[in-house]
């Protein structure tokens, strides 16, 4: 039910008034994990975000799909992120972008609720005509609160701590609509997870716990080709690679490898 509201209210959203038509250097800007930016007064309704222009520096977005990741049972994750171009030079774009994810992760040894906040720098240089080089660098702040068991807290048999990610696209244009992407993502860091607790099992024992969480998996990876089309109303991208699988804007890795499917659509208006 919850996910049949949430592709309902995503199938009637309508363009504000002030919306336009990219211009043709703004439609063929890959705006996904780069510092590039949609363009002012630019809306962009997909099936992983919906994104506006508010100006040609600040897009402002949500991702109404969050609500799939956990594949046991839908759960909402209202969710905003903002992006915002700190310098821009020429060829040269430098560029923040802050998102906030919330989520209940009550479960059966456990009642509480996750927060999730990916702060990430984006550093696009365009070599030449044909070829840009995209860098990112992504601080992903986890925190859980609630009852119970919250060391075992998961989405999607994703593990919840505080990471720092690298991430590289190379961008290759073969015509001005159609480009070759190549990425590559690391999670070079991963925090220890502090927990406490306590307990009163009955009227003459009390119990505190205090302490970290190891994680002990390699580190997450991921390698994905991908072919990306930049038409002034549709984008679309599709590829497959391989190593973990990380949620997307969350960017929180699944722990098995394998083969990782890349896709988007949207529609400019």
């Amino acid at each position: 039910m919850a996910a049949t509201a949430a592709v309902t209210l995503w199938m009637c959203v309508a363009a504000p008034a002030n919306a336009r038509l990219p211009t043709r250097e703004e439609a063929e800007r890959w705006d996904v994990g780069t510092a590039l930016t949609l363009g002012g007064q630019v809306l962009k309704v997909g099936i992983l975000a919906i994104d506006y222009g508010i100006t040609d520096r600040i897009n402002v977005g949500t991702d109404p799909p969050m609500y799939l990741v956990r594949p046991a049972e839908p759960v909402l994750v209202p969710n905003i992120h903002l992006k915002v171009i700190a310098y821009r030079w020429d060829r040269l774009w430098l560029t923040g972008q802050a998102s906030v994810y919330y989520a209940d992760v009550s479960k059966a040894d456990a009642s509480g609720t996750l927060w999730t906040v990916p702060l990430t720098a984006y550093a696009s240089y365009q070599i030449d005509s044909r070829w840009w080089i995209h860098n990112e660098v992504t601080y992903n702040i986890v925190w859980a609160t609630g009852d119970g068991d919250l060391t075992k807290t998961t989405l999607g048999g994703a593990a919840a701590t505080r990471a720092v990610q690298l991430a590289v696209t190379g961008q290759y244009n073969i015509r001005p609509t159609i480009a070759l992407t190549l990425r590559g993502r690391i999670q070079v860091y991963t925090a220890r997870l502090a927990v406490s607790g306590s307990a009163n099992p009955d009227d003459f024992t009390s119990i505190a716990v205090d302490g970290r969480v190891n994680p002990r998996d390699p580190p997450a990876w991921q390698v994905v080709p991908a072919v990306a089309f930049l038409w002034q109303r549709v984008r679309l991208s599709a590829g497959v690679g391989y190593g973990n699988y990380f949620i997307p804007g969350m960017l929180i890795p699944l722990t098995k490898r394998s083969y990782v499917p890349e896709g988007s659509f949207s529609v400019v208006f």
